[in-house]
């Protein structure tokens, strides 16, 4: 195929046959430009890190994944030396969307910064964006906690006009408020099944998650 289509030749003005001859070309040496190539043999829809509590929380989520046998997470403190922390189990060969989480039980002072080494069963390996995140930015405090129906939300160092919303597992909403100040009460519904709770702060472009449970 190759040999005739270099050998094909189109009668003055052949612009129209030259363009798809050379597009035919690119694709059959495999030289083709690929709009969005992935720098991992799976499809990384997002990788983020929020505080909660003193740890942080790592998730990412893949919408499919060819050969993944793990995922290494590493961390850095300048972000160009990097020390393996833990490792997640792939999910092999998948083409549905697989959520993972890893918890940071020691962050760095300051700012921490993560990337994911995906690792195939063969032992390749490919590298996933950096991300950073400030361990000292804002600490959260969610009391009493468990709760029943009524608790108290402080930040360390103190920020007001916070946007706060608390959802539950199946992330419906139960609570919302904008410019929300530090040290507040809010009075959540009476008919709140028990369960595990999270109140999501944003402040300063920042997403702070903490875990609660009802009684």
């Amino acid at each position: 195929m190759y040999t005739q289509t270099v050998s094909t030749t189109d009668a003055l003005p052949a612009y129209f046959g030259n363009t798809l001859r050379v597009i035919s070309l690119f694709v059959q040496t495999g030289n083709f430009w690929k709009p969005c190539p992935s720098t991992m043999p799976v499809s990384l829809i997002n990788f983020n890190a929020v505080m909660e509590q003193s740890d942080a929380l790592l998730s990412w989520s893949t919408a499919s994944e060819l050969n993944n046998s793990y995922f290494a997470i590493e961390r850095s403190s300048d972000g160009l030396s990097f020390t393996t922390i833990g490792t997640v189990a792939g999910s092999g060969t998948s083409s549905e969307i697989k959520n993972y989480q890893f918890r940071d039980l020691n962050p760095l002072e300051g700012t921490s910064y993560y990337r994911l080494q995906q690792y195939d069963f063969d032992g390749s390996s490919k590298y996933s964006n950096t991300i950073d995140l400030n361990s000292t930015q804002l600490k959260v405090i969610v009391a009493p906690n468990p709760f029943e129906n009524e608790i108290t939300i402080s930040v360390s160092p103190c920020v007001n006009d916070m946007y706060v919303k608390v959802i539950d597992v199946t992330g419906r909403t139960v609570f919302e408020e904008n410019n929300f100040t530090c040290g507040s009460s809010i009075k959540l519904q009476d008919n709140l099944s028990t369960g595990i709770y999270f109140v999501n702060i944003l402040s300063n472009n920042k997403l702070y998650v903490t875990k609660m449970i009802k009684k």
